[in-house]
């Protein structure tokens, strides 16, 4: 590998801003959309930030046009598939950015462009390195707290995080336990080469694994981490990074670190959950500012579990790194890569343990290996100074109680037992025994909100009272709206071979069709409607009217099994039910 003053090169940057100027055109996209439902809604005005990206970027009229084979590819059927925007619109700046780089012309923006890159480059050689203290802003978690998110401004320090999180995972990628499944580089995985590994593949290797001990009794542990990118030590995470940099130099002889290490002590010397965020919990203009309810004004923390070890107190703890911040998920892989390997070591050919970012799990067919297992990532995260959830001491199987509990000790996986649990949850799916699956309530739950959210907060308040389109043509948008974001941008003519993508339904693609998914998938598509009856209710006041038509699409809804049917395309359920 090369310095990381030499990675920085035109392209890396490059390639960093093409990503945003992509991301900002689907931003822009969302208000357009709202500005098209009501004319007197403006777009707003873009922010500093926004306006520096699109000088460094080249104007839209100078985008080169894809031809219809960039904008398709082939499916193994012999269809075409339309590619998603993104991807469309990231070929055509980086294909623009090249054709005027050989034209050798002076332009404004490649001119600016590489004024930036140089700026960048320059800055990582600097001494005395730093990152302004990234924007604190709450997000909603549940009804009495919120969680802090971060978001750094500065366009120079986004781009430089986002380059050090790339050139250290490189660098570290190879010492990493291989079931750590979050925030990796493109590997050769079971088989698979080029994966960039998810959070389908840790239910691909326990389907996998409950298939191999089919008739063997198993048993199953759970850890959660408490707060873990609230409560991290700096201490720890300096002590991690040293660690794996020494075992990355003696791969790469010669190396030198001193670039990549001072951009990574200004992540950490740039953010103190004490001082940066728990801080802000008695400060009313930041919660009015934020807009957020009385109930919930409120960063919740371990205080009492880590004030315990702190002799000085909570605001001298050097703890916490910034939630949303480019190098944070690394972090978690480099502080819990050291318990990985712990594990691995006492494991046999029987047990299987997987982790992804905080979250773990082990099975095992031995009840004594599995709590042996447990206890040692428990005992080894507490050595880490980090705060794991006490596990349950009385498991009720079968009740809510179970559900809650988020570390539980060693426990029976089998079918029909008191004393054991028919299901097993991991990164938002839930196994039972025999091979079923279905969708963890918790994100059950949350596609629900999403579904009420999206057409109540995030569309029909912000247009209220504003001048606006037809009522037809406001329902028939949210419709849209709805069912792009649950099964994708599908028709009734390519339904039966069209790929979902970039949508939620792409994100369940190990779910397999049963009696219990498919109860949840028909609560999902009745909701869906409901919401769309509560929208035509509020938008046209006739209550008696839109009851009647929902009424009437809930029981079409519930009988027509015809693939074909414009209802049933658009469906949850249709998407996992075809071809089944």
């Amino acid at each position: 590998m090369k310095p990381f003053g030499e990675y920085i090169s035109f392209w890396s940057v490059a390639d960093v801003l093409i990503s945003k100027r992509v991301q900002l055109c689907d931003k822009r996209h969302k208000k357009h959309q709202l500005h098209l439902l009501s004319p007197s809604m403006s777009l707003g005005q873009m922010t500093e930030t926004e306006q520096l990206l699109l000088s460094l970027m080249p104007p839209r009229k100078r985008w080169v046009s894809l031809s219809t084979k960039t904008r398709y590819r082939e499916l193994d059927d012999g269809h075409r598939q339309r590619n998603a925007a993104a991807r469309c619109n990231w070929k055509a700046i980086k294909w623009t950015i090249k054709r005027d780089l050989a034209d050798g012309g002076v332009i404004p923006y490649l001119t600016a462009l590489k004024e930036f890159v140089n700026k960048i480059q320059k800055r990582v050689r600097e001494e005395h390195f730093a990152f302004e203290v990234p924007l604190l802003f709450p997000d909603v978690k549940d009804e009495t707290s919120c969680r802090p998110l971060c978001k750094f401004e500065s366009l120079e320090d986004s781009v430089i995080l986002i380059l050090a999180n790339k050139y250290l995972t490189e660098l570290f990628d190879s010492l990493f336990y291989e079931e750590s499944l979050a925030f990796r580089c493109k590997r050769d995985y079971h088989g698979e080469n080029d994966c960039v590994t998810a959070h389908h593949h840790a239910i691909v290797r326990m389907k996998e694994y409950r298939e191999r001990f089919e008739g063997k009794r198993l048993y199953v542990s759970e850890c959660d981490l408490q707060k873990f990118y609230d409560t991290v030590s700096h201490r720890v995470v300096r002590k991690c990074y040293y660690g794996l940099l020494k075992k990355a130099a003696k791969e790469n002889p010669g190396l030198r670190f001193d670039e990549i290490t001072r951009v990574f002590e200004a992540y950490l010397k740039c953010y103190n959950f004490p001082k940066n965020v728990f801080c802000k919990n008695g400060d009313k203009k930041f919660w009015e500012g934020n807009k957020i309810d009385e109930k919930q004004r409120c960063f919740k923390w371990v205080d009492t579990i880590l004030l315990a070890k702190s002799r000085r107190g909570l605001m001298h703890l050097q703890i916490g790194v910034p939630q949303g911040g480019a190098l944070s998920g690394l972090i978690a892989n480099m502080v819990l890569n050291s318990v990985d390997w712990q594990v691995k070591k006492e494991m046999k050919w029987s047990d299987l343990y997987l982790r992804y970012c905080d979250d773990m799990i082990i099975i095992s067919t031995s009840k004594a290996r599995c709590k042996k297992l447990f206890s040692i990532y428990y005992k080894g995260a507490k050595k880490l100074k980090l705060v794991p959830h006490e596990p349950e001491k009385d498991l009720a199987f079968g009740r809510k109680a179970f559900w809650k509990g988020k570390s539980k000790d060693a426990y029976p996986w089998a079918m029909g037992q008191k004393d054991a649990a028919e299901w097993i949850g991991f990164v938002g799916y839930e196994m039972r025994r025999d091979g079923a699956m279905r969708i963890r309530k918790k994100s059950f739950r949350k596609e629900l909100d999403k579904q009420t959210k999206v057409v109540f907060e995030k569309t029909l308040d912000k247009i209220k009272d504003k001048e606006r389109v037809s009522n037809d043509s406001l329902l028939s948008s949210l419709e849209s709206k709805l069912i792009s974001m649950s099964v994708g941008k599908i028709e009734v003519w390519n339904a039966p071979f069209m790929e979902s993508e970039m949508c939620w339904s792409a994100g369940y693609k190990e779910l397999e069709m049963n009696s219990v998914l498919a109860k949840q998938l028909r609560e999902l598509d009745r909701h869906r409607w409901m919401m769309l009856g509560a929208a035509k209710r509020r938008i046209e006041g006739a209550k008696k009217k839109a009851r009647e038509l929902v009424r009437k699409d809930l029981e079409q809804l519930e009988k027509d099994k015809n693939p074909d049917s414009h209802g049933m395309v658009h469906s949850y359920y249709y998407q996992f039910a075809r071809g089944k």
